[in-house]
């Protein structure tokens, strides 16, 4: 018992010494609705260019856009700067995470999901946990930490607690920009990916929504 409330004492400072460092670069635009890039700092140092011209790009779409950058121990510490925004900001609406972003996994919630389903018990953690942005982006959601990956270190589980809500209702929408290599490479490519990005958000398009239906229906 001892223990455990000094490795939670451990964490929670850490929690506190981080959150000071937290470098918040304001909309350049002030627009009806906000937005927020969150963002790791070896990341951003690797790729500024490429990020302050998405914002730029996002808020030329109609978005005031937020970038939190910060060396982020805990999906907990993003959590709270991503509600402490949703209440500040002006119609504060969604969230983009860029590079190493902890990523929450869940336990006790594959009645949730639509296809994931491995037995709990008989398969390591690694493996029978979800990996979900609900934890950043559904703040009804009720949680309990239970630890981090001692191997894939960016990876935090979670249990969600029985008297949290059992449905999924996001308060904001979620997006991440996350290669999947963990070299050097990674930077590249998030660079090339936002050029992309950057290139059609500044295109004329005459299509910007369109329903598709592939499956088959009989007439009888």
């Amino acid at each position: 018992m001892l223990r455990m409330m000094f490795v939670l004492m451990i964490f929670i400072i850490s929690n506190l010494l981080s959150q000071s460092s937290i470098r918040i670069i304001q909309p350049e635009k002030e627009n009806p609705a906000s937005f927020a890039v969150i963002i790791d700092r070896e990341t951003f140092d690797k790729t500024e260019n490429e990020v302050l011209a998405y914002r730029d790009a996002v808020e030329s779409d109609g978005l005031s856009t937020y970038i939190l950058i910060n060396d982020w121990t805990s999906p907990d510490q993003i959590k709270s700067e991503i509600v402490d925004l949703y209440h500040k900001a002006k119609n504060f609406e969604g969230i983009v995470l860029i590079g190493d972003i902890p990523i929450p996994m869940i336990r006790n919630a594959q009645h949730m999901t639509s296809a994931f389903k491995l037995d709990e018990a008989r398969y390591p953690w690694f493996r029978s946990s979800v990996a979900s942005d609900r934890f950043y982006d559904d703040f009804d959601l009720q949680f309990d930490y239970l630890g981090r990956d001692s191997v894939h270190t960016l990876c935090y589980y979670y249990s969600l607690k029985p008297e949290s809500p059992q449905r999924i209702e996001k308060d904001i929408y979620s997006g991440r920009i996350m290669p999947p290599f963990r070299d050097e490479s990674k930077y590249g490519m998030i660079k090339t990916f936002l050029k992309k990005v950057v290139k059609v958000k500044n295109s004329d398009n005459e299509l910007n929504n369109m329903f598709v239906f592939t499956g088959q229906f009989r007439i009888t």
